[in-house]
């Protein structure tokens, strides 16, 4: 598969801790988890905990495997891959995407704030549903100042997982709805994978509308994602 381009890790790194890079690519050190398998915590709270600990130690492949699996091919889609490698990563899982998405993020957390994951703590929860899925805002915040931030959680029959496209929605559901009507008018096995992957994550661009604190700017790329893959 070609190399996907990253939208910015350390933009989302400052769209996480305060309002809103490239690293190295990262291979994996451990065997990597079966496709689709994802990671589930008990709690909300335990499932960013994971992840924080995950991040703060270099686990990134563990960490790639906290989030439901079809979710790093949207990552792949708004980063600006072609269908055709959008829809190999759906397939194959997304690993590879996953742990080079968490490694530029700790990266660029690391320089554009001078603090890394370890010096997160998780605060207060909010929980609610959207799209029949169950869904919780966890609030994280820097140790030294108290700037809060939110990564949000999904569940299923299994457990808590952490949902990247609604955690950083800020950054992707706006590319994500600018893609949804080139999927949709492009023919062809690789386009409607996509849009499989892209109607897998409805409840995800529903959660966002829900989120607190949404801009106006945000709500709206949300709602256009909706109508588009619900057509």
């Amino acid at each position: 598969m070609r190399r996907v381009v990253s939208v910015g890790a350390a933009a989302m790194a400052v769209a996480l801790v305060l309002a809103a890079c490239d690293a190295p690519r990262v291979e994996s050190t451990t065997a990597a988890a079966p496709v689709g398998t994802v990671l589930v915590s008990p709690s909300p709270e335990e499932a960013v905990q994971r992840l924080l600990g995950a991040l703060a130690e270099g686990r990134f492949d563990e960490a790639a495997t906290l989030v439901p699996a079809e979710q790093w091919s949207l990552v792949a889609l708004a980063e600006g891959a072609d269908l055709a490698d959008v829809a190999d990563v759906y397939r194959s899982g997304g690993l590879d995407v996953g742990i080079n998405f968490w490694s530029e993020f700790t990266t660029g957390m690391a320089d554009t704030l001078g603090v890394g994951p370890a010096a997160l703590r998780v605060g207060d929860v909010r929980r609610f549903v959207a799209g029949g899925r169950s869904f919780a805002e966890v609030n994280v915040y820097q140790a030294k100042d108290a700037s809060f931030r939110r990564i949000v959680t999904v569940a299923d029959d299994s457990g808590w997982a952490v949902d990247v496209v609604a955690s950083f929605a800020e950054a992707l559901v706006p590319r994500l709805a600018q893609e949804a009507d080139k999927v949709l008018s492009t023919s062809g096995g690789d386009a409607a994978t996509v849009l499989e992957a892209m109607r897998g994550a409805e409840a995800s661009f529903r959660a966002v509308v829900s989120l607190d604190r949404v801009s106006p700017e945000l709500y709206q790329a949300a709602v256009v994602a909706v109508e588009a893959i619900t057509r």
